[in-house]
């Protein structure tokens, strides 16, 4: 891959955690083709090839169903989530670009010290579109057998 793709695909990366590190949640569907495939599961899960996950979703109106759910319905103290992706392993696959990233989550709910929320692996297919790269495959892999507070916001 040449230096202006790889930086094409560190601006999206850069982008999509902006928008959820600022809470606009709205525009995260937009960073996906529709169809696509979201899944966050456990590691234990994913070696074992077993299906199930945290959260799939594998439209962007499921990926809008979310942000309602998240918006209107989910009762959770307030909070603010900062991602960190380290690592990232970049290369063609035809039309694809495959992506490799370790990823932390950290937040900070209001009277209590920031914690570790979840951290683990991304494994990431984008496609080139008229719109730039879109994301058509997400699956987040977290390390740990639980998540010490619920997974609220996207990965």
């Amino acid at each position: 891959m040449t230096p202006d793709e790889r930086l094409a695909v560190r601006e999206v990366y850069d982008a999509y955690i902006g928008a959820l590190d600022d809470g606009d949640y709205e525009a995260w569907p937009g960073f996906f083709l529709d169809p696509c495939r979201y899944r966050v599961t456990a590691a234990e899960n994913w070696d074992r090839g077993l299906p199930l996950s945290l959260i799939a979703c594998e439209s962007v109106a499921m990926l809008e169903d979310r942000v309602t759910s998240l918006r209107r319905t989910q009762m959770f103290a307030p909070r603010r989530v900062r991602h960190f992706l380290s690592a990232m392993r970049i290369r063609r696959d035809g039309d694809a670009i495959l992506v490799r990233a370790n990823f932390l989550m950290l937040h900070s709910i209001e009277g209590e010290p920031t914690a570790i929320l979840a951290t683990g692996r991304l494994i990431d297919r984008l496609i080139e579109t008229a719109d730039g790269l879109r994301f058509q495959e997400k699956i987040a892999v977290y390390d740990s057998p639980l998540i010490p507070n619920s997974l609220i916001v996207p990965v």
